[in-house]
């Protein structure tokens, strides 16, 4: 069972990434004919399947972190497992407890008057902004496919950058709380 330990905690550490920005305005605070037009804008720009289906790289990249520690690849018992279990947490934690429209309506709810989310709504129904849509869950995952070995390169150079980064502001602000507790830990 050691194995599956590592594998659950990715996605606490992917999400804890995340955060909210203090301005982020309540849906409380909106009008109801702005909820109303984001709600459509919600529906006609996809964005239930466009998450589920670059929620599907999630278990793939759980995989591979399984195979990595255990330095074996998962049975593929394992796999549809995985997958569908990921499936349906995502859809029921994010889609059937409203938490994405909720998310989608107050992150975008500053940027966009009224009027603008009417024309994103137009250009959603029109069949360019249909494509865009359509595409858009095929889009993302080939854009992370062609960015992984850049990704792979920031993984592997991030922590080398961020100790000569430190060392240098450290050298400049030897007085700094930070570096004293840097410094204590070098």
């Amino acid at each position: 069972m050691r194995k599956i330990d590592a594998l659950f905690l990715l996605p606490g550490i992917v999400l804890a990434s995340f955060t909210v920005s203090a301005e982020t305005t309540a849906i409380s605070d909106l009008s109801n004919e702005k909820i109303e037009a984001m709600n459509e804008l919600y529906k006609v720009s996809k964005i239930e399947e466009q998450t589920l289906l670059s929620m599907q790289q999630i278990p793939k990249m759980l995989a591979q972190a399984f195979a990595q520690q255990a330095a074996e690849e998962p049975p593929p018992e394992f796999i549809d497992i995985l997958n569908r279990s990921s499936f349906i947490a995502m859809r029921d934690a994010l889609i059937e407890s409203g938490v994405l429209m909720e998310a989608y309506i107050m992150a975008q709810a500053d940027f966009y008057s009224i009027v603008e989310i009417q024309e994103l709504i137009e250009f959603y129904k029109s069949p360019v902004g249909k494509k865009f849509a359509e595409s858009m869950p095929t889009i993302g995952p080939k854009l992370q496919q062609l960015m992984m070995p850049a990704l792979v390169n920031y993984q592997n150079t991030v922590g080398q950058v961020l100790l000569e980064e430190a060392e240098k502001f450290c050298g400049e602000n030897s007085e700094s709380e930070f570096c004293a507790q840097f410094l204590d830990g070098a």
